[in-house]
């Protein structure tokens, strides 16, 4: 539905800003011409043939609604009929005279707009010829201070110029006219016709000038600008205001600040919602909202609420579907729609409880992307050549396709697939991509989803033939750019699908060479299935020995994921890149398209694929000594015939152990001695106390893998060592630790959840909600994300009525240097009694909290009631017992509890009458007798240091069961 907007308040601020006033742009027809020649020439013209500038202005406004409206179709034909009529009008009227500027500043207005849109369309032809145009009117102006009507126009054909020259990339001259724009509109604020174009010519020039801290210089001030227009005319800078807090956003995301980007997308959110609320809120800045909530997303995944992060991406992409189907949108838009979408791809429904069952989730994803699919096709229908709708449309269609598949449904697979490989032909992307593009990837991806469809209905022989077609498509793609690993992927993983599917059907002659590709590309799986074929039937075997060596190269096959920093312009992000085992052959080239004699290449050296792909695909540049560190591990697993993924993981581990030098060692074990650390016997800590084989906390909220911290950086907290890699993170820990530590002490989370314990795999974690599990494996990495509020619950429960442990893990280089220097301590009885009362106070509040049964909490209370009297905690110890004795009386063992607060309490005559009452009972294991339990409690609270020598004796010589010579 188009949204309705109120034609006075916009009116009203396009005559504020553009001046469309009558009498203020259009020259009355009786007024003075600029010389007599010219007013001889003016009475000779057919005014009724030539629209007055009001109208010509009025035109090219309701061409701007139709654009906001998204009625593309519209809006270009609104601009060229006004521009047309500009340039009709300028071919009668005098050159130079008042009128004839008038309505040149109508045509630069239109052809401006119009041009670029030409441009987007594709035809270069006539935004060429608008802009040549344009220029020879306004030559004879283009002078060092031109005159005010045209500074706007003359700014316009500056600004046409730099797109040109930016797509040849000409630096320096686009940056000559960007200069030139912001001399042309450096009068902004002391215009009144011009106020609102010079304002806006100005906004978009500053934004897009300099690199770093220039670049956000002139960007702040291009918000300045635009604060100051939306003051003048609210709403009328909305977009850029939105823009500017995404900016902003994007800033504190790459400080890893994700708080403060989550607050700034929220101020976007509600700029978006006051527009709507005023009901003149426009397609383009609900679709810079779902950019917005794109930012929102990461900020949140990457700070481990993976729930708050789903719904996030599930809200963004509401937003994009209902927006793209209410309207028609122009090729200009389609790259920018991509853009925005393209980020939400990639989903995990099952981080919301009500989709963690992953039949939910699938059927989740096949509804949302296939709405998204029915509301981008009339753009796609409309414009049918435009790469970006075509791009847009395979992907949805292939996603919903995806899910279909996992839900074992092919037919609707088939069909969806089918819609995205038609979108791709129809708009010949191939063919139209002249250099490397992310896009390819789509076209690899939906020939691959009609062969997986295929494969899930049964349906062989087409599939085969579906395969085929991803070989002429996919792979015509990957002998231009050998390197794209992503599209790669989809050539990987589909032969081995179908060759299985072949394979049951009894056809090994033709699954046989389909896994022998996938075996190649590493796929393990593939591997093992061709080795049972050819032990089978060894006549398909291309060697003799081929069923051994691919029966070794299984062993060694897997995918492993490494994190790399990579540079982006100014700023350093980790890039993930993963390492495969390939079959027999000569390594691809990764820096050039392949040559006829290099098809039957296999793999890549290390991670030079990547490596290429980042630079190309993102501008990115991977650092050269990683580069050349995983290309040397690489050659020595093959040279030695060892996996690569297993040595290159080796080899990580080892170069990343924390490391200290003597000094370093020294100081630390002296703050030890200093604060009097002891190690914490309810953590996996080595014997020296430190926590998590030195990785940095803080790191885990800050990529897929965590660093490993500094001797130079530490911090003793909790009973353990910490390690940063710098000064910034250890600060940051110290803001809030809480929400830093890993659950469950640091044990592993799944083995916790059934009530045992181990140290994990320190690498392996998962951040979700805000809290960190380790975790032994991927596997149950993956299965705890899956039922993640459950497991959790019951891992807490666990957690907290654990014993301590004795056992230390295994002692590191880092730790033998501290231990060198000295022993580190473990806690005397008082210190564990103390944090022992601290952990059964949190299990209490978690019993309570979640209305446990009462037997739990009964439980709970007795063990609490002891450890608070051994704390000297009188009256807390006796209100747990009686409380925990009003839920469940016969509980023999507590009731002694509750004698020892009395007898704490100097209460010796009541305490002996509880003793007495129940000293002849049993535990509740029906074997142990509480007088030998009371007696025991005494012994204990005897060496409290309390003077309670003289209650004690009383109560032992009056108990029937007083120990021999007590």
């Amino acid at each position: 539905m188009t949204v309705k907007k109120p034609a006075g308040l916009l009116m009203a601020g396009w005559i504020a800003l553009c001046g469309v006033v009558a009498n203020a742009q259009e020259v009355e027809r009786g007024s003075a011409a600029l010389d007599h020649k010219n007013n001889l020439v003016q009475g000779e013209i057919d005014r009724a043939a030539i629209p007055t500038t009001s109208t010509l202005r009025a035109a090219i406004y309701r061409a701007s609604n139709f654009d906001e409206a998204g009625d593309a179709s519209k809006s270009i034909e609104q601009y060229q009929q006004s521009y047309d009529a500009a340039k009709d009008a300028i071919s009668k009227l005098p050159a130079g005279s008042r009128e004839w500027i008038e309505y040149l500043r109508a045509a630069a207005d239109a052809g401006y707009i119009l041009a670029w849109y030409r441009w987007d369309q594709g035809d270069k032809a006539a935004g060429d010829a608008i802009l040549k145009q344009l220029t020879d009117w306004l030559a004879p102006f283009d002078k060092a201070n031109p005159i005010p009507q045209l500074r706007v126009a003359l700014s316009r054909v500056a600004r046409l110029n730099s797109r040109i020259h930016n797509e040849r990339s000409n630096t320096d001259l686009v940056r000559r006219l960007d200069d030139k724009v912001l001399i042309l509109t450096s009068s902004w604020e002391k215009q009144v016709e011009d106020y609102g174009p010079m304002a806006r010519m100005r906004i978009v020039t500053l934004w897009g000038v300099g690199e770093g801290e220039t670049l956000a210089k002139n960007r702040k001030e291009a918000c300045r600008i635009a604060a100051a227009l939306n003051k003048r005319v609210p709403g009328s800078a909305a977009s850029r205001l939105i823009e500017c807090a995404h900016d902003a956003a994007l800033s504190r995301l790459n400080a890893n600040d994700y708080d403060e980007t989550v607050r700034l997308i929220d101020k976007v959110e509600s700029i978006v919602g006051q527009l709507e609320k005023n009901n003149i809120a426009k397609i383009d800045q609900y679709i810079l909202l779902v950019e917005a909530l794109g930012t929102k997303f990461r900020a949140l995944l990457q700070d481990g609420k993976l729930e708050p992060a789903a719904r996030t991406q599930l809200r963004a992409l509401s937003i994009l579907t209902d927006k793209l189907k209410t309207v028609t949108f122009s090729p200009q838009r389609s790259n920018q729609i991509w853009n925005v979408y393209e980020p939400l791809r990639s989903i995990d429904f099952t981080a919301i409880p009500e989709l963690s069952d992953p039949k939910a989730a699938n059927r989740k994803i096949a509804v949302t992307f296939t709405g998204l699919l029915k509301a981008v096709q009339p753009s796609f229908e409309v414009y049918k050549g435009s790469p970006p709708f075509a791009a847009v449309v395979a992907s949805a269609s292939s996603l919903a396709a995806n899910a279909h598949i996992k839900l074992g449904e092919g037919g609707p697979a088939i069909e969806l697939a089918t819609i995205a490989i038609n979108a791709l032909e129809r708009a010949d992307i191939l063919g139209k991509l002249r250099q490397f593009d992310e896009q390819g990837a789509e076209i690899c991806q939906a020939y691959g989803r009609a062969v997986e469809a295929y494969v899930i209905a049964g349906r062989s022989d087409t599939a085969l033939a579906a395969y085929r077609r991803l070989q002429e498509q996919c792979g015509a793609w990957l002998r231009r750019y050998p390197w794209d690993f992503y599209a790669r992927q989809h050539m990987r993983s589909n032969p081995f699908k179908l060759g299985e599917l072949l394979a049951k059907e009894g056809r090994a002659a033709e699954a046989a060479p389909l896994l022998r590709y996938a075996s190649d590309w590493g796929h393990s799986d593939a591997t093992r299935l061709l080795v049972t074929l050819l032990k089978q039937q060894p006549q398909l075997a291309q060697t003799a020995d081929e069923a051994d060596m691919r029966e070794t190269l299984a062993k060694r096959q897997s995918m492993k994921r490494f994190t790399v920093p990579t540079q982006f312009g100014a700023t350093k992000f980790p890039f993930h890149v993963y390492i495969s085992e390939y079959g027999p052959g000569t390594f691809c080239p990764a820096d050039r398209a392949l040559k006829t004699e290099e098809e039957g290449c296999v793999g890549f050296l290390g991670i030079d694929d990547q490596a290429m792909w980042v630079k190309e695909a993102r501008g990115g540049v991977v650092p050269d000594d990683a580069i050349s560190s995983f290309r040397k591990l690489n050659n020595f697993a093959r040279d030695n015939k060892i996996s690569f993924p297993d040595f290159a993981a080796y080899a990580l581990v080892a170069a990343s152990a924390a490391k200290a030098t003597p000094a370093q060692a020294a100081a630390i074990h002296a703050e030890m001695q200093r604060t009097g650390f002891w190690r914490n016997p309810y953590r996996p800590l080595d014997e020296a106390g430190l926590a998590i084989e030195g990785r940095d906390i803080v790191s885990y909220t800050q990529g897929d893998t965590p660093k490993t911290g500094s001797a130079d950086h530490f911090l003793l907290y909790d009973g353990a060592l910490w390690l940063f890699a710098n000064a910034e993170n250890r600060a940051e820990f110290l803001k809030s630790p809480e929400s830093y530590l890993p659950r469950y002490g640091g044990f592993a989370s799944s083995e916790m959840a059934q009530n045992t314990r181990s140290a994990p795999n320190v690498d392996k974690f998962l951040r979700k909600n805000g809290a960190l599990y380790l975790f032994h494996s991927d596997q149950e990495r993956t299965a705890w994300n899956a039922n993640t509020e459950k497991l959790a619950a019951t891992a807490q429960l666990a957690w907290l009525a654990m014993g301590q442990t004795e056992n230390a893990t295994e002692a590191s280089e880092f730790t033998k240097a501290i231990l060198a220097v000295g022993p580190v301590r473990k806690p005397n009885d008082i210190e564990l009694t103390r944090y022992r009362l601290g952990r059964l106070n949190q299990l209490v509040a978690e019993i309570e909290a979640r209305k446990l049964p009462n037997a739990v909490l009964v439980e709970t209370l007795g063990n609490r009631s002891w450890s608070n009297a051994l704390n000297l905690r009188r009256r807390d110890a006796l209100a747990d017992a009686e409380r925990a004795l009003a839920l469940d009386p016969d509980q023999p063992w507590i009731i002694a509890n509750r004698a020892n607060a009395l007898l704490l309490l100097n209460r010796r005559d009541e305490a002996l009458a509880v003793y007495k009452s129940v000293e002849s009972k049993f535990q509740g294991d029906g074997k142990t007798p509480m007088c030998d339990a009371i007696l025991d409690d005494l012994s204990i609270m005897g060496g409290t240091g309390l003077a309670l020598a003289a209650d004690i004796k009383f109560v032992t010589d009056n108990l029937k069961c007083r120990k021999p010579g007590a």
